[in-house]
């Protein structure tokens, strides 16, 4: 936006006035999670995966029915979207037939290192799996996107951003140029108000927010007191 260009935002109530502040104009969007409790918010892997998928879909659905509250009438150049939960920005990319770029807040997957293989097992022919596949795939065709494993891996995408150094990333040097290992997009956070160490003598772990990482919290919880 420094640069002149204009910027449409889609994002919820709670981060509308953050975004606001860089200029980009607001389109509310309500997220499919919002409404679930800490407890209820399903995890990546396993059955917990599929109710995932299925909430996902149920989120873009009414996507593709409603672009002009985007583009106000005008293509854009391009879509932003997030890669693992914004489903309806690849469809929408398609639909303009406009580059897009995910971003990606996570660990990222290929042919060397996939996080489905090795995390998100969950069982293939299982029926609730299939029901959400075939909805999924019925409402691709209804897009004109006939190839449902080339959406889910976002082939499309002209770049993905991965907010971690590539350090980080499993087999990390196994990732060429569609990638592009950015790091973490942070802005001030004043409004996170300020944190000390609580004072009481045991050391501490900062854990990162993704799957892996957490499952090994409890080896360390008893011993260090561990900050997600």
């Amino acid at each position: 936006m420094t640069r002149g260009h204009h910027v449409t935002y889609a994002t919820t109530e709670v981060n509308a006035p953050r975004v606001a502040e860089t200029g980009a104009e607001i389109v509310p969007w309500t997220y499919a999670w919002d409404s679930l409790s800490l407890d209820d918010v399903p995890q990546m892997h396993g059955k917990e995966l599929i109710r995932a998928m299925g909430l996902l879909l149920d989120e873009t659905r009414p996507w593709p029915h409603c672009p002009s509250q985007l583009d106000h009438g005008r293509r854009p150049d391009l879509v932003v979207h997030d890669g693992p939960l914004c489903w309806w920005g690849r469809m929408l990319a398609a639909r303009w037939r406009v580059p897009s770029i995910e971003t990606w807040p996570n660990l990222v997957s290929n042919e060397h290192r996939s996080m489905n293989r090795e995390y998100t097992t969950f069982n293939p022919v299982s029926f609730r799996f299939l029901r959400v596949v075939l909805r999924l795939n019925r409402l691709l065709r209804a897009e004109g996107l006939g190839d449902l494993q080339a959406f889910m891996r976002g082939d499309r995408a002209a770049i993905r951003l991965v907010m971690l150094p590539r350090a980080f990333q499993y087999a990390g040097q196994t990732f060429g140029d569609g990638f592009a290992f950015v790091g973490p997009g942070l802005t001030g956070r004043a409004y996170q108000g300020e944190w000390e160490p609580p004072g009481d003598g045991l050391p501490m772990v900062a854990v990162p927010q993704m799957a892996e990482q957490r499952a090994n919290a409890d080896r360390i919880a008893g011993h260090s007191r561990v900050i997600p």
